[in-house]
């Protein structure tokens, strides 16, 4: 079974709505202009101030930065990155891209995209509880003791393991790029 200890501080209120996204493969300004932004236009923002409100009027962001060989794309109250157009788009012929969705109010989901394929998309919080995740579902959901946490935990601990990458709290408490980009409603060319 995967450790998922070293992911307890993901419970943490402030993290209650996320959706993050790690790419190989891809450069970062090629995974902003999938989520349909503008590289060109990216301020330094923390995880708290690019909060996405949904409130009218107001911008969505995606935090993104470089890791080793990874792209990693976070949303604050997000969700862009849950989406398998963008994940496809973003794969090209050979890219790799895993993310997972989590809210308050419902819906947790992991997307995991090869070469344009999906080779998971399930609801994770099905999983967790027995359920059958209604939907692709691989076997390295099961490399984690679904009984011993609260949910977000696993989900990094399995997002690390299949990429081979360690997430870490630094990625959310860490000034990085951050892009407008539009409601994932009205991007036309997806």
């Amino acid at each position: 079974m995967l450790d998922t200890a070293t992911y307890q501080w993901i419970n943490d209120e402030r993290y209650s709505a996320i959706t993050l996204a790690i790419v190989a493969g891809t450069a970062e300004d090629d995974v902003i202009r999938a989520y349909g932004g503008t590289p060109e236009t990216s301020e330094i923002a923390t995880f708290d101030e690019s909060f996405n409100s949904f409130d009218d009027g107001q911008p969505f962001h995606v935090q993104t930065f470089t890791t080793g060989q990874f792209v990693v794309a976070v949303e604050n109250n997000g969700f862009h990155g849950s989406d398998s157009r963008i994940a496809r788009k973003v794969t090209g012929e050979s890219g790799r891209f895993i993310s997972v969705k989590w809210s308050s109010t419902g819906g947790d989901y992991i997307l995991y995209v090869v070469g344009h394929k999906i080779e998971a998309q399930f609801d994770a919080l099905s999983v967790s509880l027995g359920g059958d995740g209604d939907g692709i579902v691989p076997e390295w959901v099961n490399r984690v003791d679904w009984s011993q946490d609260e949910t977000r935990a696993p989900y990094l601990a399995l997002l690390g393991d299949v990429m081979g990458v360690h997430v870490s709290q630094e990625w959310f408490t860490t000034p990085h790029r951050t892009t407008v980009i539009p409601e994932l409603y009205s991007m036309a060319d997806l």
